[in-house]
């Protein structure tokens, strides 16, 4: 039998077979006579299987079966039954009988343990197949433990074991993509990248590709276009430059094919999801042609040639039926080589079921629906696709009751208990398998949003209920997924879906805790860069980092400037351009991950961790008298919560509509100069009767939307009484989470002032400038820089408490072009995002300081956006093109009050008062003259507050008698007058 083992093992199995017949021929003992007929039908499978597709497995399952059962009649030969079952898990893996392959490969591997260790190769094999069996089965999690633990054996025992390591990378990083993890992701990827730098051919070719496939997929979904595209045409270059001998002759042309198809089917996918459909047409035509033109050589290019007709499905501006053709074809091909290459038409029929109910068209869906309901082989997430788009065929056919069942059943198939008795209760996250995508999300709201609107025909209350929860585990999933990056367009699509439902669900009759779940887990998924980057700008100096990478950082930082810089200011032959931009992207990059690694290694938090808004945590950081107001823009309605030290409170505005309309018309005519205004007095319902009744002494706004440019404090202005404008203080904060951290600041001892400004001519001069130096100088220790580059201000701002810059400034839809001018040079805003600057307040005396471009669940990408990035907890900026001279005045008064200690919201708004009460032409009393300079971030004051009022110091002066040259104070006297 040894001979028969050996043929075996090199592949010969029929001549491995006649071994085994000519043996049967001999005399042996029962025992042996029966491990013969055994290892009959064992090689028997083995040559259907060989042979190949789905009826010849079929066959060789039923072979491998027979000799199972004759094994198992004999005791010991432990090592040819670990063979049977090693067979059996994967003939049945490959006939999608995942569950009893999974049971099949536990058997396998105790088999294997009674006689070798788990650290060979081939035991490395079964665990890596165990993690591959789980990921089909839908248990991610569970995949990543097998994969995990056989990485750890392979980087101990087997560290030359480059491509089983580097597999095993793909498939982590394969895993942590699906479960949402892709931070996760993206580290192992990024280790990947860095292991493959080892020149050995297999690493070289294939599983770089592979890495850089990964990558361009991992940047696209972040939003990263410019660096996806740059590791498309990494993965490109790589296999145009494949040597002659990089494969065997007989499999050359295959690896060549399947290379290009994989690339050309990434470019596709790539450009659609970006939206341009021109450049998807190209590459899908090379695809088409690398079909076309070449024989069919196997399972990989029918898969291409489905996947064909689905691209043209995906890019086709056609009408629906050309659409519902292209994905027939998909699935035709699918069908007729399912039996042959075991092609899975599934996932296009459950394409073309989400086009047909979208399209309302439900009695095609619902025979669709009946053919794909109840089939086995669906994964978890087609299951859920599935009975979503059942209780959508439905509800549209009128049917409630049955829809309910399936929105039941598409919920029931998310949870790791399948238990439909969980629709109704609020579960934790926890309580769903692990499956972390923006279609699950979508698909969860649009299932809350189901039975919100129809509670009242199917459990009132109860669906209300269900609606809620169903809600919350939609946002904690979409947490899940973001990451502190800037939003991309489909991040911002969903946060706006998911601010929709979440506001639907909550009204002013909820209680608290709705209240609070709901505000919280809009928080949670709003926008997190600027957070990430102030706390690392804060906490980064507290770090103790070696000087090398304190000196990487820099010329990263450096390098990304220079390179920002060069591509803006147009300093580039026009052929350059995209080498520049390759360059700027993988300087970001590399500075990127040098700072995650800087953050993991050496601060008090991983790049794992996420913060976490608690209100209850933010409320502990509240004064008594302090209130904040967070605005929610959602379908023309505007949703408000108060938020105090003790409590929440929500409100509805019932005139959201006109109230916008009044707030875009104002915001236009300050950004245009017009002196009328309609009623500002109309929008005091913008307020709740707490604020406008004084209860609180300072309001922190947090707007959304158009209320974004919309200065609050003129609805407490009353031109025709003085000018009151009430004793509330109102600063303004970009998040909750963001103010939380801007709050903690302390006073400094003997601030300085570091004043930039240029030496404008002409219609360009500020003439206000000299003046504002001069009365700021009497308060401060001033600085004042007049002739400074680009390069020099980042360095010279970096030794101030307190920034004030009087320049231009041009803001941009593009924040990265967006800069200040200094007269022929410009300085671009975006280089402060990486920089570090120390100080606690940002005067930026510029118009259009505080605006920019919107984006939903974002914010404003505005200039003060940039220096809280840098660190600078609270900023002065204006919301429109102010006037130099009332500009000048108010923030000379604002200077003043900060030196004698007030708050900056106190300062602001005191020296607004000053201005307006001696200001003589009615003129400039207008809105548009003062209202536009606002306070953004950290309200407390810069310096301690002098509690000696003028009549005391006057008092004191004359308790001081001089007597020999001696001063004698009256004690008594002193003490009387402090009372």
């Amino acid at each position: 039998m040894q001979i028969s083992d050996s043929i075996l093992g090199l592949g010969k199995s029929k001549e491995a077979l006649q071994h085994v017949l000519m043996a049967k021929q001999e005399q042996h003992t029962p025992t042996f006579q029966t491990y013969l007929n055994a290892r009959q039908f064992y090689i028997n499978g083995i040559i259907r299987e060989i042979e190949g597709g789905r009826s010849k497995h079929s066959e060789a399952l039923e072979f491998t079966y027979r000799a199972k059962n004759i094994i198992d009649s004999l005791e010991g030969y432990t090592y040819f039954k670990f063979q049977i079952s090693n067979r059996l898990y994967h003939q049945l893996g490959y006939l999608i009988k995942w569950k009893e392959s999974y049971n099949e490969a536990k058997l396998c591997l105790n088999y294997y343990l009674d006689t070798l260790s788990i650290k060979t190769p081939d035991g490395l094999a079964l665990i890596d197949d165990l993690g591959y069996i789980n990921k089909q089965l839908g248990d991610y999690q569970k995949s990543l433990e097998f994969y995990d633990q056989s990485m750890a054996i392979y980087r101990e025992e087997w560290p030359e074991e480059k491509w089983d390591i580097a597999m095993n990378n793909i498939r982590i990083a394969d895993n942590y993509r699906i479960l949402g993890m892709r931070r996760s992701e993206y580290n192992v990827l990024n280790e990947l990248e860095n292991y493959c730098k080892d020149p050995e051919p297999t690493l070289e070719y294939f599983i770089k590709t592979k890495c850089y496939s990964g990558l361009a997929k991992w940047y696209t979904y972040y939003g990263d276009i410019d660096e996806a595209e740059r590791y498309l045409f990494k993965q490109k270059k790589l296999i145009e430059s494949y040597p002659p001998d990089y494969a065997k002759v007989n499999e050359k042309e295959q690896r060549e094919r399947t290379a290009f198809l994989n690339l050309y089917a990434d470019f596709i996918e790539f450009y659609i999801k970006i939206d341009n459909y021109k450049k998807a047409n190209d590459y899908l035509n090379k695809y088409r042609d690398y079909l076309l033109n070449k024989k069919l050589l196997g399972k990989y290019d029918v898969r291409h040639e489905a996947l064909f007709h689905y691209y043209n499905f995906k890019i086709e501006k056609a009408s629906y039926e050309d659409k519902k053709e292209h994905l027939l074809k998909a699935i035709e091909v699918a069908d007729y080589y399912k039996e042959e290459f075991h092609l899975d038409s599934n996932p296009y029929k459950i394409e073309l079921l989400e086009l047909l109910v979208k399209n309302k068209d439900y009695p095609t869906a619902t025979s669709i629906l009946k053919e794909l309901n109840g089939a086995e082989e669906l994964r978890t997430l087609e299951k859920f696709i599935l009975y979503s788009n059942g209780y959508k065929i439905h509800e549209g056919l009128g049917d409630l009751k049955a829809a309910e069942d399936f929105a039941i059943k598409a919920f029931s198939s998310l949870t790791i208990s399948e238990n439909a008795e969980e629709f109704q209760k609020s579960i934790p996250i926890d309580s769903l398998k692990p499956i972390y995508t923006t279609k699950v999300v979508d698909y969860l709201l649009d299932m809350s949003s189901f039975l919100n609107r129809n509670a009242q025909k199917l459990h009132g209350k109860k669906s209300i209920s269900a609606s809620k929860n169903i809600g919350y585990l939609a946002s904690q999933i979409f947490d899940k997924l973001y990451l502190e990056t800037e939003y991309t367009q489909t991040l911002s699509d969903l946060y706006s879906k998911i601010k929709i439902q979440l506001l639907q669900n909550v009204s002013s009759e909820s209680n608290t805790t709705d209240i609070t779940n709901t505000l919280e887990a809009l928080e949670n998924n709003y926008g997190k860069q600027t957070w990430y980057k102030y706390t690392y700008q804060q906490t980064k100096p507290l770090w103790e980092i070696p000087d090398s990478l304190i000196s990487r950082e820099e010329d990263l930082t450096n390098l990304v400037r220079y390179y920002h810089k060069t591509i803006y200011n147009d300093d580039y032959l026009a052929t350059d351009i995209d080498t520049l931009r390759i360059r700027l992207s993988e300087a970001t990059s590399d500075l990127d991950k040098l700072q995650d690694a800087i953050r993991e290694n050496f601060g008090n938090y991983t790049s794992h961790s996420k913060p976490n808004f608690s209100l209850v945590d933010f409320q502990e950081k509240l004064r008594k008298k302090d209130a904040v107001l967070k605005y929610f823009v959602s379908d023309d309605t505007i949703h408000l919560f108060l938020i105090d030290t003790y409590d929440i409170r929500y409100y509805s505005l019932s005139n959201s509509n006109d109230i916008l309309n009044i707030v875009s018309e104002i915001n236009r005519g300050f950004e245009d100069h017009l002196s009328e205004l309609p009623n500002i007095h109309s929008l005091n319902t913008l307020l709740p009767r707490d604020i406008t009744n004084s209860k609180y002494e300072n309001v922190t706004i947090i707007a959304d939307g158009e209320l974004n440019n919309f200065p609050f404090e003129i609805i407490f202005w009353n031109e025709e009484i003085n000018n009151n404008m009430s004793e509330i203080t109102i600063n303004y904060a970009e998040s909750l989470l963001l103010y939380q951290e801007q709050l903690k600041q302390d006073v400094v001892n003997s601030p300085s002032v570091g004043l930039f400004t240029h030496n404008y001519s002409g219609q360009e001069s500020l003439p206000s400038v000299s003046k504002e130096i001069d009365a700021i100088s009497k308060y401060f220790q001033t600085h004042v820089h007049r002739d400074f580059s680009s390069d020099s201000l980042l360095t010279k701002a970096k030794n101030y408490d307190m920034l004030h810059f009087a320049l231009h400034a041009e803001v941009s839809n593009d924040p990265s072009a967006s800069f200040f001018s200094l007269g022929n040079e410009r300085f671009y805003i975006n280089s402060f995002y990486n920089e570090n600057l120390p100080a606690s307040l940002a005067v930026l005396s510029a118009c259009d300081t505080g605006t920019g471009k919107y984006i939903e669940g974002d914010g404003l990408k505005s200039i003060s956006r940039a220096f809280h990035s840098a660190g600078v907890p609270s900023t002065l900026v204006s919301l429109w093109e102010v006037d130099d001279y009332s500009t000048s005045k108010i923030i000379t008064g604002f200077y003043k009050y900060l030196k004698e200690g007030h708050n900056k919201a106190e300062a602001l708004k005191k020296a607004k008062i000053d201005y307006l009460n001696n200001t003589q032409m009615s003129e400039l009393k207008h809105p548009y003259y003062w209202a536009g300079i606002v306070l953004i971030g950290n309200k407390e004051a810069i310096v301690e507050h002098n509690t000696f009022s003028s009549k005391t110091i006057a008092l004191l002066s004359l308790l001081i008698i001089t007597i020999g040259g001696g001063i004698i104070i009256s004690k008594k006297n002193l003490r009387q007058s402090f009372k």
